[in-house]
């Protein structure tokens, strides 16, 4: 954990470089979920990502296609994103004190 808790910083700078950015592809939110502790659920039918780092958090589904994902539906995810970046923060913050 220590190694996230460097890169969260890094971490909330794409994310909030992919907003601004406009179209979002599934690769792109699959690669931020895997460094965010996240991992693909192999029994759900749809692309489904479940925390190992905070299993209490909601499973979260990334569409998995190959075109970009609507605005919509990338900024479901990047704010469920955001929540997981406030909690592993305030874990990070434990751990130092």
């Amino acid at each position: 954990m220590p190694l996230l808790c460097q890169t969260l910083r890094t971490i909330q700078q794409e994310l909030d470089q992919l907003r601004r950015n406009g179209p979002t592809t599934a690769s792109e939110l699959e690669a931020i979920a895997i460094r965010l502790g996240r991992q693909r659920h192999p029994a759900a039918k749809e692309p489904t990502w479940f925390s190992t780092l905070l299993p209490d958090l909601p499973p979260l589904s990334i569409p998995g296609h190959e075109r970009d994902l609507m605005t919509a539906t990338a900024t479901c995810i990047f704010d469920q994103f955001d929540d997981d970046i406030i909690r592993l923060n305030e874990i990070c913050e434990e751990d130092q004190e």
